[in-house]
């Protein structure tokens, strides 16, 4: 389930960043964010980036181990 909602926040977010011809205001990406259960875009966006780095990290790891078995 977790990882469902990782692979849908991180569709919005492409989408909206696709879409967004103009910069939102703060108040606009606070709610934004809100809206999917973060305290404001700053926390999301530092979430987001630490599993996107940890997924990474976390599949290279598991390449490399089952690679050597």
């Amino acid at each position: 389930m977790k990882k469902d909602i990782r692979l849908l926040l991180s569709q919005v977010e492409k989408k909206l960043l696709r879409r967004l011809t103009d910069s939102p205001s703060q108040e606009t990406l606070d709610r934004l964010a809100l809206f999917v259960g973060f305290q404001d875009w700053e926390s999301f966006c530092k979430e987001t980036k630490e599993k996107r780095e940890g997924e990474t990290d976390g599949d290279a790891g598991t390449q490399s181990d089952a690679h050597h078995k």
